[in-house]
């Protein structure tokens, strides 16, 4: 049997998820293999291949819309590993504007929404993400203690001094 798909020399992620759509209808695996790996590079499976992958940049670049699309395609074509990370992009990477009303695709034909459920999920994540953000990374200006060791140094000892040092 001939394999004409070279899934390495696709740059559109919508052919990636056209092939998995197609490949996953008809039953033909070497073809789901081939675009959830490509997949999987745009979306990585694991944290570690998650933060190796915002060193190196894809040739198929993330948008809104496409993220969204993911999502959708994730739950559509039962692809659970991309899952993670493209509905953290959903959450991180768009407003909450965008994830009640959609997006589009960069040639503003295509529209990409996510189901309620998908929504919901955002929006949760997305309130949890920035409070842990401002706790973890502004906390020392509310309560110097409050990470767990003091960032100031010795210098802090008391509220006045952990007042000025802040200040």
């Amino acid at each position: 049997m001939f394999r004409f798909y070279d899934a390495d020399q696709i740059d559109d992620f919508f052919v990636v998820a056209g092939v998995l759509r197609l490949s996953t209808k008809y039953n033909v695996g070497y073809l789901r293999d081939r675009s959830i790996t490509v997949l999987s590079t745009l979306f990585p499976p694991t944290l570690s291949q998650f933060e190796a992958s915002l060193l190196n940049k894809s040739r198929i670049q993330p948008f809104t819309g496409r993220n969204f699309a993911a999502v959708n395609l994730a739950r559509e074509c039962a692809v659970p590993t991309i899952l993670a990370v493209a509905l953290f992009r959903c959450c991180t990477g768009t407003n909450v504007v965008e994830i009640l009303d959609g997006a589009f695709g960069k040639d503003s034909v295509c529209h990409h929404a996510l189901d309620w459920q998908d929504k919901r999920l955002c929006l949760i994540a997305r309130a949890v993400l920035e409070t842990r953000a401002r706790k973890y990374t502004m906390g020392f200006l509310m309560d110097p203690n409050a990470t767990g060791k003091n960032p100031f140094g010795s210098s802090c000892t008391t509220r006045g001094a952990c007042d000025s040092v802040r200040l």
